[in-house]
């Protein structure tokens, strides 16, 4: 399960955008295209080489389009919030696209650091649109040329952990599920703004990631998340704030990719801690803050993670509570 030759790839394509932005000094560049290339890797993890692909091509054009949108919605005061509310509805409802895994989850994650990123205007949704796109065409070809270099070796592709095509048992029904990410992500959202939470799309994003459709895998995911959060920020800022020479944290930067792609089937804590360092060490190029940069992840984090789990709480309560209680037998003998 752990995936090298993924996690091998993915490093690749990452380095080409963030190399090139730090050489010709058009760093903002490179971050948006860095950031487009690893919400399409990350969708590259399942099925076989057709079902990568296709999903690939989904990403490709929902993470740009979502990215645009986002920015512009984050233009617009305190309207994005109920639209907020409305788009992540929608677009958690793309698992029925077929083989879609995680397709919403990081289309998702598109729109909402869209909207909170500093700098949103309508010439900066078209450039990060377009960024967005040439990294998620990156990470196309990547993945082509992988398979390319696969069959030219004889080596059949590997197709790991097929989707599920039923819901588990104790899952609520998409509607209810993609309706409360989004309205919980919009809730999360104007607690940010009223309590002025810097980099507030980090608590919508923790929704988007935190809330699953089972409540003991919201839990489970939730509690990873914050610890891994935080001891990732801890390292994040550490490298951030150091005397280490660019060309190291650049290196830096890209083990953190490896490890996470490498475990993120394996141990979602490791996966916690390595995505959040590679974001933190990203974004601090474009977006220098320092440690305020790790302690506002940690916030926010927490703060996403709580909202989170309180109404996967409430809601595993409201759907599955009255038919448990209904099943189990009266506690005085046979009622009368």
């Amino acid at each position: 399960m752990f995936l090298w030759s993924d996690a091998v790839r993915s490093v690749v394509v990452l380095a080409v955008p963030i190399a090139l932005g730090v050489t010709t000094h058009l760093v903002s560049d490179g971050v948006f295209v860095s950031i487009g290339a690893l919400n399409v890797l990350l969708v590259q993890v399942r099925g076989s080489a057709r079902e990568r692909l296709a999903r690939s091509l989904w990403a490709l054009g929902l993470n740009s389009g979502l990215l645009l949108l986002g920015t512009l919605v984050g233009t617009l005061g305190w309207v994005e919030i109920p639209l907020v509310a409305v788009v992540l509805t929608v677009v958690h409802l793309a698992n029925r696209i077929p083989s879609s895994a995680n397709l919403s989850m990081v289309a998702s994650a598109m729109f909402v650091i869209g909207v909170g990123l500093p700098g949103g205007s309508v010439p900066a949704a078209l450039d990060r649109g377009e960024l967005a796109l040439v990294g998620g065409g990156l990470a196309v070809v990547g993945l082509v040329a992988h398979l390319l270099l696969l069959r030219g070796m004889n080596r059949p592709w590997p197709d790991r952990d097929p989707s599920a095509t039923a819901p588990a048992v104790g899952e609520l029904p998409e509607w209810p599920h993609a309706l409360a990410v989004g309205v919980t992500a919009a809730v999360g959202l104007a607690l940010a703004l009223e309590i002025g939470l810097a980099r507030d799309y980090w608590v919508m994003l923790t929704v988007v990631v935190v809330l699953r459709a089972r409540y003991s895998d919201t839990l489970e995911t939730g509690v990873a998340r914050v610890v891994g959060t935080v001891i990732g920020a801890a390292l994040g800022a550490g490298i951030t704030l150091s005397l280490v020479p660019a060309p190291v944290q650049g290196i830096l930067l890209l083990a953190f990719a490896f490890l996470f792609f490498a475990v993120q089937r394996v141990n979602y804590l490791l996966y916690s801690i390595g995505l959040t360092v590679f974001v933190i060490v990203l974004l601090n190029l474009d977006f220098p803050a320092g440690v305020v940069l790790a302690e506002t992840r940690v916030l926010d984090t927490i703060v996403g993670g709580a909202l989170a789990s309180a109404v996967a709480a409430l809601l595993w309560y409201a759907h599955y509570r009255p038919a448990e209680r209904a099943a189990r037998p009266p506690l005085f003998g046979e009622e009368r």
